[in-house]
């Protein structure tokens, strides 16, 4: 299984995103915020948020598919050393190290780019990017009480992660 990463295009999202509502539909993203599948117009409008560097992502690929993405929303002012990311894998890949090595990839990316920081947000329940993040160097930093809401309609805690590049 050859994986190649590389910076997200423009001309990218329209499969990133086929695949993320896939998952929502299905629902085997229960961890995003999102609860309906994305728009054209969502997804137009991140592809314009790439090409205009207001946002980054990287992707890997396997055979030209995209299977997995990583997605930055960038800081400004004082706070523009920092992203803060989140992520998704095609469910046909999951649990094979995927999400470990673009993440990887992601970081050493985000040091050549000047970033000093990243930044995320994990359900406590989803303990694959525990795992991950973890074992990237991420170190827990704290907690926001109640701040998801599962789909079942309880309210679950947030850890809050973060790491220097």
């Amino acid at each position: 299984m050859k994986i190649t990463f590389r910076k997200a295009k423009p001309s990218d999202m329209a499969r990133w995103f086929k695949v993320l509502n896939k998952l929502i539909s299905e629902k085997k993203a229960p961890f995003i915020n999102k609860t309906d599948p994305l728009t054209k117009k969502e997804i137009e409008n991140r592809a314009q948020q790439i090409a205009k560097g207001e946002s980054l992502s990287f992707i890997a690929k396997i055979n030209g598919k995209i299977i997995a993405q990583v997605g930055m929303q960038k800081y400004k002012g004082r706070t523009a050393h920092r992203v803060h990311m989140g992520w998704f894998v095609d469910p046909d890949y999951w649990n094979k190290g995927v999400m470990s090595q673009l993440l990887k990839y992601t970081l050493k990316e985000l040091k050549k780019l000047g970033f000093k920081r990243a930044e995320c947000e994990i359900v406590p329940l989803n303990k694959a990017s525990i795992r991950v993040v973890e074992k990237a160097g991420f170190k827990r930093e704290g907690i926001k009480k109640k701040a998801f809401r599962l789909d079942s309609g309880k309210y679950v805690d947030i850890y809050i992660y973060g790491r220097l590049i």
